[in-house]
């Protein structure tokens, strides 16, 4: 999405389902371009296989269990610890070693905006968490900071999240010279 989006420096710290590799040998494998032609019902395929091992080829994404890439872990955390602000969207916190990015990013004095629909783990390293859903939240967040360039029609966040919500888009408006911490987190207000 973030391509389709025109971002052109895209880290992919849990790998992507567009690079599929082989299972054994770990060789990118090409897929036909376009949708196949299948029956309405689906079927039963075996995975297709690799052109240099024959083994299975699987999507490029990282399954539980499995580590992250080296070279992709160690550039989002040099990313991190050069960021001012760090988006933090839709994540329990709990899966290490990216759980660890936003408090490598707070450390090094960002300050980490999370979107979530319920609390998370990072609750406590976040300068702001706003609880809502990202698909109304983020474009909200886009419309306020960039309005001529988000002239799309959104839903209102009401409540006591309101507060904070527009105590996050002055801070985000204001220049680089404001301080860290301007406003409390969602968990100190009533």
């Amino acid at each position: 999405l973030h391509e389709r989006a025109g971002s052109a420096d895209v880290l992919h710290l849990h790998g992507s389902l567009h690079s599929p590799r082989c299972s054994s040998c770990e060789q990118a494998h090409l897929l036909p371009s376009g949708i196949p032609d299948e029956p309405d019902g689906g079927r039963r395929l075996r995975p297709p296989r690799c052109q240099y091992c024959g083994g299975s080829v699987r999507p490029g994404v990282v399954w539980f269990g499995e580590e992250l890439q080296a070279a992709a872990l160690s550039r989002a955390i040099a990313v991190a610890r050069k960021c001012d602000l760090q988006l933090v969207i839709g994540t329990s916190g709990l899966v290490q070693p990216a759980a660890r990015i936003p408090l490598l990013a707070r450390l090094a004095g960002a300050n980490v905006l999370q979107v979530n629909l319920t609390d998370s783990q990072l609750e406590d390293i976040c300068t702001w968490s706003i609880q809502g859903a990202a698909g109304v939240v983020v474009p909200m967040l886009l419309q306020e900071v960039f309005p001529s360039a988000c002239p799309v029609e959104i839903h209102e966040i009401k409540g006591p999240k309101l507060t904070l919500f527009r105590d996050t888009l002055l801070f985000l408006q204001k220049e680089s010279s404001a301080p860290a911490n301007p406003s409390p987190k969602a968990q100190d207000k009533p």
